[in-house]
């Protein structure tokens, strides 16, 4: 495994992608997410995949510790 120094690249995230990212480093579920921003669950579902591909992590976990890395949310 290798840990390399942070990325310094600036956030990819829309706005939205950014909230729900942030919103599962708290532990919050897909469907809490959909309620709280007034979307369905696909939509969310959709964001995360979107936001996953931008940061070229492989799941959620990794994901949010790409983002906490990085600095675009925290």
């Amino acid at each position: 495994m290798n840990i390399a120094s942070p990325i310094t690249r600036p956030c990819p995230f829309t706005r939205t992608e950014h909230k729900i990212v942030q919103l599962i480093a708290n532990g919050v579920h897909t469907k809490d997410a959909a309620f709280m921003l007034g979307l369905s669950i696909h939509t969310v579902n959709d964001y995360v995949q979107d936001a996953k591909r931008k940061a070229r992590a492989t799941g959620r976990d990794h994901l949010v510790a790409i983002s906490i890395r990085s600095k675009w949310i925290e």
